[in-house]
């Protein structure tokens, strides 16, 4: 199986959600098809959590190793630096993407300091972009990045 690439990046807790106003005497019919009820300022709202489009880059950011040894001794600051791990959703879940770093093989996923994430983030956002169409073939471990030629190769 593989999957395209869609150049789209979502950080670790974004969420996609549909969300639609309903009147009282719709609630069992939009319960009975999954949906969530809220009742907000008297308008009831229907809402449902929906996965990300396949080929879906999500980022999560992680703490440098010296920055989660002080963390555990409660010293913690901005100044720690750190790296973002990249997975791919697919069939509606998410999985872990073996190779990400082979999009970033000038370290463009690490940030210096916590102040520097949303640069990290830019650059992330601008290579996925440019990498739409990248084939992700199911592998040992995971999900492995490779040009439309490799992945006929490793796939056949």
């Amino acid at each position: 199986m593989t999957v395209s690439i869609n150049g789209q990046v979502i950080e670790w807790d974004a969420t996609n959600t549909e969300e639609i106003v309903i009147s009282e005497v719709e609630i069992d019919d939009f319960e009975a098809r999954g949906y969530a009820m809220l009742e907000i300022s008297g308008q009831h709202r229907a809402i449902k959590f929906l996965p990300w489009p396949d080929g879906t880059i999500e980022i999560q950011a992680k703490s440098s190793w010296l920055a989660r040894e002080f963390a555990k001794c409660g010293h913690t600051n901005f100044g720690y630096g750190g790296r973002f791990k990249c997975y791919l959703w697919v069939a509606g879940k998410r999985r872990t993407l073996v190779d990400f770093w082979k999009l970033f093989p000038n370290q463009e996923h690490c940030y210096e300091q916590q102040a520097h994430k949303a640069a990290a983030i830019a650059r992330i956002e601008s290579i996925v972009a440019a990498s739409a169409g990248l084939k992700a073939v199911k592998t040992k471990g995971g999900w492995a990045l490779f040009s439309e030629s490799e992945a006929e190769n490793v796939y056949a």
